[in-house]
């Protein structure tokens, strides 16, 4: 039955045959649609079929239901109960048109159809017939009235009249385009029969509504985090804010941009990551902040150095170029000139933490670091994965700051609760976040960990779970991030080998394309669908930490693939996590 019920208000005719037909065991092989609407009717301009039944090995009946009490047929007019207004259609003429307007409509998509039978009939399911129910307007079989129903049941009556309309037609020269010994429409008739006049339609929220209700709610709940800036001005010149990944230190470290910009200040939005960079600066400007120089730490050295990235080495060279040579020129760069800001922020500070990194910084700040203005936003539990010694971050920034306020944050804004249940788990977040503000979105939500016993299997099951996602409607194409922590990922060679055509690498990332790169690269960052790929180890601490910072990017949507084998490692991670949880 489709539907599976009828609405108030049904007329007691269309209740009748309803019920008769909906009875578990009654024809379980039919398929009955109630109220079928016909917006393309042969004679109207839309019209309703009361019942299509699809019965398998015979035809399709169309059934027109009148439940009067009483129907008079008088001069070529239908008079049906006190109506006293003549109707020159009739039922018979409105089942004969709407079986017209099914027939059209199963036949022009799909044209295999044709073959089926389709008939007219009409019920009475409140009357008996006079003493001369025959007029040749209609067949007699094709009229069944309340007396039928007293005899035999539904099912029964309605397989006779199909019968008959068989056997009608096989006699008629006309219609040769029935074959009386065929036994369509078949099950698989049906459902194509079905799908072509009822098919099942899913209208999706629009990707546009459901980012705009995603950075709302985000931002509406980091707004909560916001009183730790307005405790701070005024009254701390170095403040130091912690927390883990989610708890809202880039809005935070924006927000001080933005009130910097407003009195016109000289501020320093300081990061260790391009792509980050990339973010903040577009934000700033589509905010209009006009005083605030974005910037990577590298990038500026660079230009205050005078020189371009070292193309010619390579390896240790490299390393060392970026964490000793550079620093010391932009050092000696900056010794004889005016210090460039009147505010420092830095975001992502536990990458920057390093004695060398923080020479340059104290140089560019007016009264260094020691007693001007700077606010570092960092995550230094489980995100310092460029340091050899994460534990002293902290220590050397306290070190070159008097009088350095510091707050620890614990809710998180960014994740579903779900996601950051996951992150305490499996990331190994400890202590876990105070609250979860964002809420849970039910168990489609619930993250997932497949597991890969291949490169290929790994990449057939990336295809699918990026197939799945744009599937189901609710992510675009560039809210989709595929994150790895090698180089060598499955993204990558998924879009090298042209596997997956529409993924590229996050520095190619455009409209309507899903993106790919490294956990390292997407630092700071977020994303409402995040698939991390190449989780080869959990066990040692930077897997864990890169693990870590992979699964902490994704705002709703998150699906991890791990090698084969580390079942139990990961069984052990989950067991093993808080039993107080996130609730």
């Amino acid at each position: 039955m489709i539907p599976p019920d009828y609405p108030g208000g049904t007329s007691p005719g269309e209740a009748l045959v309803f019920e008769a037909l909906r009875p578990a065991g009654v024809a379980p092989d039919w398929t009955v649609l109630h109220s079928l609407h016909l917006p393309d009717h042969v004679r109207q301009v839309e019209g309703e079929a009361d019942f299509v039944i699809l019965m398998p090995g015979a035809g399709v009946l169309c059934l027109e239901v009148k439940g009067h009490l009483r129907a008079d047929y008088v001069n070529g007019a239908w008079y049906l109960g006190s109506d006293p207004a003549p109707d020159y259609r009739g039922p018979f003429r409105q089942a004969e048109m709407a079986c017209r307007s099914v027939r059209k409509k199963v036949t022009s998509s799909l044209p295999a159809a044709s073959g089926v039978l389709l008939w007219p009939a009409v019920i009475f399911t409140h009357c008996v017939p006079g003493p001369r129910a025959e007029t040749g307007d209609w067949h007699p079989w094709e009229l069944i009235t309340s007396a039928d129903l007293e005899r035999l049941v539904l099912d029964k009556l309605l397989l006779k009249v199909i019968s008959r309309a068989r056997e009608h037609v096989s006699k008629a020269k006309q219609a040769r385009w029935f074959d009386p010994s065929s036994q369509r429409p078949t099950v698989a008739d049906c459902t194509a029969i079905r799908r072509a006049l009822r098919p099942d339609v899913h209208l999706l929220p629009a990707t546009s509504a459901i980012r705009q209700r995603r950075r709302d709610e985000i931002r509406r709940f980091t707004e909560e985090q916001l009183e730790v800036i307005e405790g701070l001005d005024g009254v701390n010149e170095r403040a130091l804010v912690e927390g883990p990944a989610g708890t809202g230190k880039t809005v935070l470290a924006f927000e001080e941009a933005r009130r910097a910009s407003a009195v016109g200040a000289r501020a320093g939005l300081l990061c260790f990551n391009r792509p980050l960079a990339a973010y903040l600066r577009s934000e700033t400007e589509a905010a209009g902040l006009g005083s605030v120089e974005v910037t990577t730490i590298h990038a500026l050295m660079l230009r205050l150095a005078g020189r371009s990235a070292p193309e010619e080495v390579a390896g240790r060279d490299t390393q060392e170029f970026w964490t000793r040579t550079l620093p010391d020129l932009a050092v000696s760069a900056v010794a004889d000139q005016r210090p460039r800001f009147d505010l420092l922020i830095i975001d992502e500070a536990q990458d920057l933490a390093e004695p060398a990194y923080l020479e340059v910084l104290d140089g560019l700040l007016e009264g260094g670091l020691s007693a001007g203005r700077w606010r570092m936003f960092g995550d230094f539990e489980r995100q310092a994965i460029y340091s050899k010694a994460p534990a002293e971050a902290v220590a050397h920034i306290l070190a070159r700051g008097v009088a350095v306020a510091r707050y620890c944050l614990r809710r998180n804004c960014r994740n579903t609760p779900r996601v950051a249940e996951y992150i305490v788990r499996l990331g190994g977040l400890s202590p876990a976040y105070t609250r979860v503000l964002r809420p849970d979105c039910g168990p489609e939500s619930t993250p997932r960990t497949s597991f890969y016993s291949s490169r290929e299997h790994q990449s057939g099951l990336l295809r699918a779970t990026l197939g799945e996602l744009l599937a189901a409607g609710e992510y675009a194409s560039e809210d989709i991030v595929v994150l790895s922590p090698v180089t060598d990922s499955c993204g990558e060679s998924l879009h090298r080998s042209g596997g997956y055509p529409g993924l590229v690498p996050l520095a190619m990332t455009r409209s309507s394309s899903p993106s790919y790169g490294t956990v390292a690269s997407f630092k700071g960052l977020e994303a409402p669908a995040v698939v991390l790929t190449d989780i080869e180890e959990v066990a040692t601490n930077r897997a864990q930490r890169l693990f870590y910072i992979g699964v902490s990017r994704a705002t709703d949507h998150l699906h991890v693939f791990a090698r084969d084998g580390l079942q139990g490692d990961v069984a052990r991670l989950v067991t093993g996590g808080r039993e107080d949880g996130i609730h």
